[in-house]
């Protein structure tokens, strides 16, 4: 017989944040890191990101975490109970692209990002911030619309034992916090495998 297993989009691990996959969420963390390495920062260390966004800031996202995709994967597959059947493993609560931002703006140190809904801008009017925001991130125009709802049903009856970390803004911040310590994958292999020992300090204070 065969048993379907379809994860959401997967993210890093909830706790160490150690990730070897850096697409999705992480490109927008990418492109924000970017900038604020060369922005003009005000004496607290404060910038500006003129960016206006397309969105209501309450789109649904799937993301879900490395760990609890491991833990499901794993205690689907052992139960001969689950097999034959298909498995959802999408979160239990959908993150909302305003959390992305607050996790964002809060480790980056900016503000100035509008919602402006679904009308349309006119990019020769923006920044040039604005600009290259939507010209590197025109791959992902899957953000500005909300992610699918999908039957959970099976999938809450084999995991009920597992505990399932939600995507909120406290564990995006520490997705980013070893995104940025590990340069976004550049790092070499033996400096990742030190940014996930459990005394490693965090380089941010969480908000």
């Amino acid at each position: 017989c065969v048993t379907v297993l379809r994860p959401a989009i997967v993210v890093g691990d909830s706790q160490t944040g150690y990730t070897h996959s850096y697409h999705s969420f992480y490109q927008f963390a990418l492109f924000t890191w970017m900038f604020a390495n060369s922005a003009d920062k005000d004496a607290t260390g404060r910038w500006k990101h003129n960016v206006r966004l397309t969105l209501s800031g309450k789109e649904r996202r799937n993301l879900v975490c490395l760990d609890w995709v491991s833990a499901a994967m794993t205690a689907i597959v052992n139960d001969s109970q689950c097999w034959g059947k298909t498995f959802h493993l999408t979160p239990k609560h959908p993150t909302q692209v305003n959390q992305i931002e607050k996790a964002l703006q809060q480790f980056f140190n900016y503000d100035g990002v509008e919602y402006v809904g679904n009308q349309s801008i006119d990019l020769n009017l923006g920044s040039t911030e604005e600009k290259r925001f939507y010209e590197y991130l025109s791959g992902y125009s899957e953000y500005w619309e909300n992610d699918p709802r999908f039957d959970r049903t099976n999938t809450d009856a084999a995991t009920a034992h597992l505990p399932e970390p939600d995507v909120n803004v406290q564990c995006m911040q520490r997705l980013i916090d070893y995104a940025v310590r590990t340069r976004f994958g550049r790092q070499s292999k033996g400096a990742r495998a030190r940014n996930v020992r459990p005394d490693a300090p965090a380089s941010i204070a969480l908000r």
